[in-house]
């Protein structure tokens, strides 16, 4: 059985912190990174986050469940008063083994 060492990797949170992160880690993430933002669900605001995303190679979703299918660890970098409310958002989509990793403020 061959396993692989390379991480798949949840996005949560898709604003200044989070681009920041997966442009810092280039081409190399592309097809390995997946984002979730609330704000992608907005009509008004979810052509600025498709484009952020293409321009980052990576899909932008407005719901967790996509962004978490298949990752093995998500980094959580919403704004501190939505922390708690990401965290349960994503709770029941969350795959087994998935290590959380809480960037923000009130963490």
């Amino acid at each position: 059985m061959t396993t692989s060492n390379t991480p798949r990797i949840a996005m949560l949170g898709f604003g200044e912190a989070g681009r920041a992160f997966v442009s810092g880690w280039g081409a190399s993430a592309q097809s390995r990174v997946a984002a979730y933002d609330i704000k992608a669900a907005d009509p008004a605001l979810a052509p600025g986050f498709a484009t952020a995303a293409a321009e980052r190679g990576v899909a932008c979703h407005a719901t967790p469940e996509p962004a978490l299918a298949g990752a093995n660890v998500a980094f959580c970098l919403v704004t501190a008063d939505q922390a708690l409310a990401a965290a349960r958002a994503a709770a029941p989509h969350l795959p087994p083994g998935l290590v959380w990793l809480d960037g923000n403020s009130c963490a």
